[in-house]
């Protein structure tokens, strides 16, 4: 798979690579959720989030809702979404371990640190004092 571009009608622009987020994603199934990488990749398979009508996201709206979960949420929807057992035994997470984690596996393994990446206007400087 391939970097894809989406635009949206303001101009602002997102660069997905649904690679490295698929990557990231079974490796998260695997150490946050005690997941094979057999039952790992089962799982994505199996999950509607992922499927051909979801996956990847048709347009800037759709790819913007995805990037609003880290993707240790979107593991965890999609567990609850197929009543895996394994969230029985899910101790709450503090974000950073995740975020700490996900940067280390990047760059570990050599991926894409801007599997979602934003360009256009900021809208930060819209909001300065």
């Amino acid at each position: 798979m391939s970097n894809i571009t989406y635009s949206s009608e303001s101009g602002d622009i997102i660069i997905f690579d649904p690679e490295t987020y698929l990557v990231i994603l079974k490796a998260c199934l695997q150490q946050f959720f005690g997941k094979s990488d057999t039952a790992a990749s089962d799982i994505i398979g199996k999950s509607g989030h992922l499927n051909m009508e979801n996956f990847p996201p048709k347009d800037f709206n759709q790819m913007a809702l995805l990037d609003h979960l880290t993707i240790f949420d979107f593991a965890y929807n999609m567990l609850r979404d197929l009543e895996d057992p394994a969230l029985g035994s899910y101790e709450i997470l503090p974000m950073d371990t995740y975020l700490d984690w996900e940067d280390d596996f990047i760059q570990k393994h050599d991926l894409n640190p801007d599997y979602i990446l934003y360009e256009g206007d900021d809208e930060d400087e819209e909001e300065e004092d």
